[in-house]
C-alpha cells in the first residue's frame, strides 16, 4: 500500500493546486443576464422538446 500512495501523482508542479477560490483580495467572476432573458431559453428549449416528442411519438 505504501508503493500506492507514493506512485500517486501530486500537485506540486501546480502552483494553483489545492488553493482556496476566494483567497483574500480575490473574487469569483460572475455572469449576469438581464432580468426576463431566461424566458426566451426557456419557452425555445420547451418548444423544440414537445417537437421532438410529438414527431417520436407519430413519426
Amino acid at each position: 500500500m505504501s508503493n500506492a500512495i507514493q506512485t500517486m501523482p501530486r500537485g506540486g508542479d501546480d502552483a494553483a493546486f489545492g488553493r482556496n477560490y476566494a483567497a483574500r483580495g480575490e473574487t469569483m467572476p460572475e455572469f449576469q443576464m438581464p432580468s426576463g432573458w431566461w424566458l426566451l431559453p426557456a419557452v425555445v428549449g420547451g418548444a423544440v422538446g414537445w417537437i421532438a416528442l410529438i414527431s417520436a411519438i407519430f413519426f
